[in-house]
């Protein structure tokens, strides 16, 4: 999982004549202030800095799709109601005592609510969750429990 306030360092890149010749295509939108966007050629093994930020498409493709992340150790369940404008209920299952966490997260990565649950034994818990100080919009809750996170997300209206 990426966090709020930490840096990432993403380089995806594609050589667009299969390899053919050494040159490294790479489209980019917008400006980069110098020193702060970077492409890797692995033709050379260079390094090089842009003025052009790197652009990244993303495939949307109904037959690629991104998996939910699952824990045999625990099952978090889709929030009801969803979508909801104040508060919405939450259930989770662990299936061996442990310490568990809750998170919410922005569409842009950054935790906007945390929430040490504490110790828990085996079993069946459920988490009320009040949206009321918070914009309407597109989040991610999730479960950690052993060393794992488990994610769904929810719509505040």
């Amino acid at each position: 999982p990426l966090n709020a306030g930490r840096s990432y360092l993403i380089m995806i890149g594609s050589y667009g004549d299969g390899g053919a010749t050494n040159d490294l295509v790479v489209r980019t939108g917008g400006v980069s202030l110098p020193q702060t966007s970077f492409k890797y050629d692995g033709s050379d093994l260079t390094w090089y800095y842009t003025t052009r930020t790197p652009m990244v498409r993303m495939n949307f493709d109904p037959v690629w799709s991104v998996h939910e992340n699952t824990s045999e150790n625990a099952s978090l369940l889709q929030n009801q109601p969803n979508p909801f404008s104040v508060q919405t209920n939450i259930e989770y299952t662990i299936s061996s005592a442990g310490n568990c966490g809750f998170e919410i997260t922005s569409l842009s990565g950054e935790i906007v609510f945390e929430k040490n649950l504490g110790f828990k034994p085996k079993g069946r818990y459920s988490i009320t969750f009040d949206s009321s100080e918070m914009s309407s919009g597109i989040y991610f809750y999730s479960l950690i429990y052993a060393n794992r996170r488990v994610s769904k997300k929810m719509i505040i209206q």
